[in-house]
């Protein structure tokens, strides 16, 4: 279901999956479900958590200043 919304939102926005950025500081719901709809995942992770999960993000970001460097 998740990939139907997300979806239908970025067709409704007419954009693609490959050109989409996804911020979230959870890495199973927020990285792991944008993953599954083909969108790269930024982790952001201000507390320097470990990853002791399967799932890789695109990027690992500490402070929202270094996301500036994702989007230009």
């Amino acid at each position: 279901m998740y990939a139907t919304l997300v979806e239908l939102t970025l067709n409704k926005l007419n954009v693609l999956p490959k050109d989409t950025l996804f911020v979230g500081d959870d890495l199973e719901k927020d990285i792991g479900g944008c993953q599954r709809a083909n969108i790269k995942g930024i982790w952001f992770n201000p507390y320097r958590t470990e990853n002791h999960t399967k799932i890789k993000p695109y990027a690992e970001i500490h402070t929202f200043d270094r996301l500036l460097s994702y989007i230009t």
